[in-house]
């Protein structure tokens, strides 16, 4: 399957065109040590000398540059069951892309002195797009800083027929885009009781009065009474997917599939159907915080909620990965609306396996400080107390700045805040660790994979050329042949069974071709029955075939002997 180029209206909030200015010398502190598409061309080119990798291009973008598809394995690849790998989905999440591109390295160089590697390889694929997204991800090199996840169109976001003509701006000269706040009795957030740089939002209904409006750091320079509300930052390809897709809203596009990213990433997973599992680096992580299956909502006809026969098998895969990654202080993962891990499960159909990779550590308070009785703002406290362990400039203090926007005599306006990045993306230098750890995962994740062969074979001469063919299947893997959210989608392809018989046969019951149901893991057996006469000079063997994209293929001799 593959999507069909779609069409355009006047009425879209896109504008013709792309816009992405060269990256200039200065480095982003917060991702010092991160690939540029430089870098990360030049490292996927150096893997794809080593004989058990291959690289090609699945698209370029308005900006000029490639989306890179990286394949390792041995022999005929795609006839293999696959795990699709990708990262950098979320643009700002620059350790998706890092980390995907050096588990593929370290799988390669691993693969020499491990037999497990070696054998993994051999039996198994692992295709790997660390960067499907490079336009957007460029963008976050640049200064000022702010996470962007946009790819290089002109979006333009308020639909005022005008593309980029309010975004952010750097008011107070440090080369970062953080927040200000505005003096307001009527503002809806007020400083948190235990630390004053934390704004927690008021509860009016507690008899809580505001201090203060929030804002993005900038001025209204369309000036129309809004501030930063069109920063013209492209599509994101992680809103740019079918499932729950956000209709009008940022970073979304005139429609799903709309960009040359997604629609390659997309043709490219329908393309193969030895595609098992998709396992994303992205913060709408479902590893530290499974999804829940809704019994109740089965029953509708569009499927929004992981479904109950498949929830134990995702629970247990969850609860291998937290065993080798223990993440107690994990955030939340926030909506996924027009995500490309959840459309992977829903409307794919494959088991779709999502993970941030890495999340700052709990650090708790140091000395006789007391955890706060305050919930609110509880996750900004932790932060700041993880940013001063580390050592990490990350947090801008309030400072008060003149604005042009606010010149009344009472006007207060402060600029500070949290600097972006440093929550998504360790220190670069933790990269190969985790690379390590998440290669072994992918080794054993592959062990899960359903197992399906051809148990027994039975042939029974009934006499006037009469035939019937027996069969027993068993699946010896973890995983069932697809899952019931594949079935239901009927994008998951099916194990199926085929018998090379001769012209002239006379099939009774069953059929040359048979597809299978779905056969549950842990040795659990399907059988299917065949009744054929065969043509007289029919040849005295035939081969029984079973091939399906999530296991490998297994064939067998059948023996035809004259009736007794």
């Amino acid at each position: 399957m593959k999507f069909a180029p779609l069409l355009w209206t006047l009425g879209c909030a896109l504008v013709a065109g792309s816009r992405l200015s060269p990256v200039p010398a200065m480095a982003n502190p917060a991702l010092a040590g991160y690939a540029n598409y430089e870098t990360l061309t030049a490292r996927i080119q150096k893997l794809g000398e080593s004989p058990l990798a291959t690289v090609r291009s699945l698209a370029v973008t308005a900006g000029g540059r490639q989306v890179w598809l990286i394949t390792l394995g041995q022999g005929e690849v795609d006839r293999k069951p696959a795990i699709l790998l990708t990262g950098g989905v979320h643009a700002p999440h620059l350790l998706g892309s890092d980390l995907a591109l050096a588990i593929a390295e370290k799988i390669v160089a691993d693969a020499a002195e491990s037999e497990k590697v070696a054998a993994f390889l051999q039996s198994h694929t692992l295709y790997v797009i660390p960067r499907p997204s490079p336009d957007a991800v460029e963008k976050n090199f640049q200064p000022p800083y702010f996470e962007q996840t946009g790819n290089a169109r002109l979006s333009d976001d308020d639909r005022d027929f005008e593309s980029g003509e309010d975004p952010p701006n750097d008011l107070n000269g440090d080369g970062w885009i953080t927040m200000m706040r505005v003096k307001d009795p009527a503002g809806d957030y007020m400083p948190h009781p235990d630390d004053d740089r934390v704004l927690i939002k008021v509860n009016r209904q507690a008899n809580e009065r505001g201090s203060y409006r929030l804002y993005v750091e900038g001025v209204d320079d369309d000036g129309d009474g809004q501030w930063n509300e069109d920063p013209g930052d492209g599509v994101d390809f992680n809103r740019n997917f079918p499932f729950e897709y956000p209709y009008f809203k940022k970073g979304a596009g005139a429609n799903a599939i709309s960009e040359v990213e997604s629609k390659a990433v997309a043709d490219f997973a329908f393309d193969h159907l030895n595609i098992v599992v998709l396992f994303t680096f992205t913060p709408e992580e479902n590893l530290q915080h499974p999804w829940k299956p809704h019994p109740p909502s089965e029953k509708e006809r569009i499927k929004t909620k992981l479904l109950s026969d498949d929830a134990p098998y995702v629970d247990f895969i969850a609860s291998r990965y937290r065993k080798l990654f223990k993440a107690d202080g994990a955030p939340e993962p926030p909506p996924g609306a027009g995500s490309f891990s959840e459309w992977g499960y829903f409307q794919y159909g494959r088991w779709s396996l999502a993970a941030r990779g890495w999340s700052p550590a709990v650090v708790k308070p140091a000395g006789e400080e007391k955890e706060s009785s305050e919930k609110r703002g509880a996750a900004d406290l932790q932060r700041l107390r993880w940013l001063e362990q580390q050592k990490i400039d990350g947090f801008v203090d309030w400072k008060p700045i003149n604005h042009p926007d606010f010149t009344d005599a009472q006007d207060v306006v402060e600029v500070g805040g949290f600097k972006p990045f440093y929550d998504l993306n360790p220190p670069a230098d933790q990269v190969d660790a985790l690379a390590t750890t998440h290669a072994r995962f992918l080794v054993e994740l592959a062990g899960t994979f359903p197992q399906v062969v051809i148990q027994r074979v039975q042939v029974d001469a009934l006499g006037g050329g009469l035939h019937r063919i027996k069969a027993e299947f068993l699946n010896q893997g973890y995983l069932p042949t697809m899952s019931e959210m594949g079935r239901i989608t009927g994008h998951a392809p099916p194990a199926i069974v085929e018998i090379d018989l001769p012209a002239g046969t006379t099939w009774l019951q069953g059929h040359r071709r048979t597809q299978l149901s779905v056969i549950a893991g842990g040795n659990a057996q399907q059988k299917e029955e065949w009744l054929v006469r065969l043509p007289a000079d029919a040849p005295a063997a035939a081969v029984l075939k079973l091939r399906c994209g999530s296991f490998a293929d297994s064939q067998t001799d059948l023996k035809f002997s004259p009736a007794p």
